[in-house]
């Protein structure tokens, strides 16, 4: 079956500290706040300049992409394997 879902290459803006978690950060992707993490230095693991794909919530990820990307245990659904919107340390992503 074919998918119509966009799945963008963006590059993330406006980063700042999270208030509540040693190892995450926040971004903005397209008009969304993202939680991005932080290497053991505490510096943001990317920057603006940096491409990242975004994928966008109700997004379907095959186990072998999910495991890849690391996010198996953040997605939703019944096979677990749907983006949705979470709260990571209280803070929206």
């Amino acid at each position: 079956m074919s998918s119509s879902c966009i799945v963008p290459i963006i590059t993330l803006k406006n980063f700042r500290p999270h208030t509540n978690a040693d190892s995450l950060g926040l971004a903005d992707a397209l008009g969304y706040q993202v939680c991005v993490p932080l290497d053991s230095d505490g510096k943001f693991k990317y920057t603006e300049n940096d491409l990242v794909v975004y994928f966008p919530a109700d997004t379907l990820l095959s186990a072998e992409w999910s495991e890849k990307f690391g996010v198996t245990k953040l997605l939703g659904g019944k096979n677990h394997d749907r983006v949705k919107k979470v709260r990571l340390r209280g803070e929206r992503s």
